[in-house]
C-alpha cells in the first residue's frame, strides 16, 4: 500500500486471543481495501497469533501496558496515518461491506463522528441500534423517528447521538482537534463524551445501521460472559467524571441517585436470574461507591480544584 491509507482501523485487544483471531479474520474480509490496522493491547498474547496474509503488510502493533480504554485509543490514534479512524473490539467481528458503508457519511464535511448498528452473538438479533446519550451520561435508544435526524445537541433537548465503542469511525481531524479522547474514562463513556465534545465544535455524528458489526460480549475485568457485572468501579468513576463535566450541577445529585438505583436493580435481577451471588453483588456495590468518589476526584483535579 503505497502513500498514506485512507483509513486507519484501529483494535484494542487484551487477553481475547481466540476472539482477536476472529477479529482478524472478519478485518482481513473488508471489501474496502484501503485501510491500515493498528492493533493496541498487551503484544504478547496478540502478536503470537500473527495475521492473515491478507494483513500482514497493512498491521502495526502499539504496546499499551495500562488497562485503560481511551489511553489505548489515544495510543492508536498517534500511530494512525489515515483520514478517517475506525475503531473496533477485539471481540467483534464486522461485516465485509463494514468500511464501504461507513465512509460515505463522512462526504459531508461536517461529519466529524460514524457509526453502525450492532448485533448479538446470535447474529441476528441486534444488541445497540443507536442511541441518544443526556449530559449525564444516560443513555436511551433511538426510536424510528430519530434516526432521521443526525443531531440531537442543538434543538434544546440536550441529548446527542452517540456511537459505540465497537463500531465507530471518525475524521481524524476533528479527533485530533478535540484533543482525542478524554484518558479520565478508562472504561465506558468515552465515545459518548468525544460526541458531545464534537457537537460543541460543530461536528455532526450520524449513524450508519447497514455498517453492521457482530459483538461477542466477551468476559473482561468488568463483566463476566454471562454478561452479569464483574465490577462497576470504572463505569461509576466515569459516570459521575461525565456528569460534572457535561452536566447542570443543579441537577446532578438527583441523577447520581437515578444511576445508584438503576445499578442495584441491574445487580437485583442478576441475583434473581442465579448469575450473581448475593454477596459478590454486595461487594460490587462497595466498588461502585468507590468508583464514585473517584470519579469525584478525576473531575476536581481536571477542573483545578483541590
Amino acid at each position: 500500500m503505497s502513500g498514506a491509507p485512507e483509513v486507519s482501523v484501529i483494535v484494542l485487544t487484551r487477553d481475547r486471543p481466540r476472539e482477536f483471531a476472529l477479529a482478524l479474520r472478519a478485518l482481513a474480509q473488508q471489501r474496502f481495501r484501503d485501510f491500515e490496522l493498528i492493533v493496541v493491547g498487551a503484544l504478547g498474547s496478540a502478536e503470537a497469533h500473527g495475521a492473515p496474509a491478507a494483513l500482514a503488510r497493512r498491521l502495526v502493533y502499539v504496546a499499551c501496558g495500562p488497562e485503560n480504554i481511551s489511553m489505548s485509543r489515544n495510543f492508536g490514534l498517534a500511530h494512525a496515518r489515515g483520514r478517517i479512524v475506525a475503531f473496533i473490539d477485539d471481540d467483534a467481528a464486522p461485516e465485509p461491506d463494514w468500511l464501504e458503508r461507513l465512509l460515505p457519511a463522512f462526504a459531508a464535511p461536517d461529519v466529524g463522528a460514524a457509526g453502525g448498528f450492532v448485533r448479538g452473538r446470535n447474529g441476528v438479533a441486534f444488541q445497540w441500534r443507536g442511541a441518544l446519550v443526556d449530559r449525564f451520561g444516560a443513555h436511551r435508544p433511538l426510536g424510528d423517528g430519530d434516526l432521521a435526524r443526525s443531531d440531537h445537541g442543538a434543538d434544546g433537548t440536550e441529548t446527542f447521538v452517540s456511537t459505540l465503542g465497537c463500531n465507530s469511525a471518525f475524521r481524524r481531524e476533528a479527533l485530533e482537534a478535540a484533543g482525542g479522547f478524554d484518558e479520565n474514562y478508562r472504561y465506558f463513556l468515552d465515545e459518548s463524551d468525544l460526541c458531545l465534545r464534537l457537537s460543541a465544535a460543530g461536528w455532526r455524528t450520524v449513524l450508519v445501521p447497514a455498517a453492521e458489526v457482530h459483538h461477542a460480549y466477551s468476559a473482561s475485568s468488568e463483566r463476566f460472559a454471562n454478561r452479569a457485572p464483574r465490577d462497576l468501579f470504572e463505569i461509576a468513576a466515569s459516570h459521575v467524571y461525565f456528569g460534572r463535566m457535561h452536566g447542570d450541577p443543579a441537577w446532578f445529585d438527583r441523577n447520581l441517585a437515578r444511576f445508584r438505583e438503576e445499578q442495584a436493580e441491574r445487580l437485583k435481577k442478576y441475583v434473581q436470574l442465579g448469575r450473581l451471588s448475593r454477596r459478590h453483588a454486595a461487594r460490587i456495590l462497595e466498588r461502585m461507591e468507590a468508583g464514585l468518589a473517584d470519579g469525584e476526584a478525576r473531575a476536581a483535579s481536571a477542573a483545578g480544584r483541590p
